[in-house]
């Protein structure tokens, strides 16, 4: 019975001792190429659009600049903004000629995890963008609400991320009113210039 025993603890420690280099080898942010403490900031910008990436299919897209804020030593962090440039935006299928005309962000700050090398996920989060249109527009007005989101860059850089995701939404036509909730693809790259934030 004592060499049992002393069999289980000795497995007991080893497994205790593999688990320890894979908590340290946890990843990260890294800021200007070095660890840092407290929080960071970027801003990442890229043609964001939702709806069906097809060519000549529905869909609105704009240049947008998101923020985003990492928490140091953590594999977490944070989209803090949500800004689409409205004289870059256009739309094809039912938004063809259709211009933003005004714009909200809800659910923000919305959590990001690391969950890989060149990967961040939306976490427990929900962003709800609300968009106007001109009067010329088929479409009054839209709600798009994004609960499933993933941003995988190149490398471990975030200078060149491809977006995707999926979004419920709402869309109120001025001949025709609210219509039925759709689900759509959310789509696009978004990046920035310089190397202030990496994952390591």
């Amino acid at each position: 019975m004592l060499k049992k025993m002393m069999l289980f603890a000795s497995m007991a420690l080893a497994a205790i001792a593999f688990a320890v280099p894979a908590t340290a080898s946890a990843l990260e942010w890294t800021h200007e190429g070095a660890k840092f403490a407290g929080t960071a900031e970027d801003t990442l910008s890229g043609k964001i659009s939702f709806g069906n990436p097809e060519a000549g299919k529905t869909k609105f897209g704009c240049i947008a600049h998101a923020g985003v804020s990492a928490n140091g030593g953590l594999p977490t962090g944070s989209v803090t903004s949500f800004t689409p440039t409205t004289e870059t935006c256009e739309g094809e299928g039912l938004f063809a000629g259709c211009e933003l005309v005004s714009d909200s962000t809800t659910g923000l700050p919305a959590g990001i995890s690391i969950t890989g090398t060149n990967t961040l996920t939306l976490s427990n989060a929900t962003i709800v963008i609300h968009n106007e249109y001109n009067a010329a527009c088929p479409v009054a007005k839209s709600t798009l609400t994004v609960s499933h989101l993933t941003m995988t860059g190149t490398n471990s850089i975030l200078t060149d991320v491809t977006v995707s995701g999926l979004a419920t939404s709402h869309v109120t036509l001025r001949v025709g009113g609210l219509q039925p909730p759709a689900t759509v693809a959310v789509f696009g790259t978004l990046g920035t210039a310089t190397d202030t934030l990496s994952i390591s």
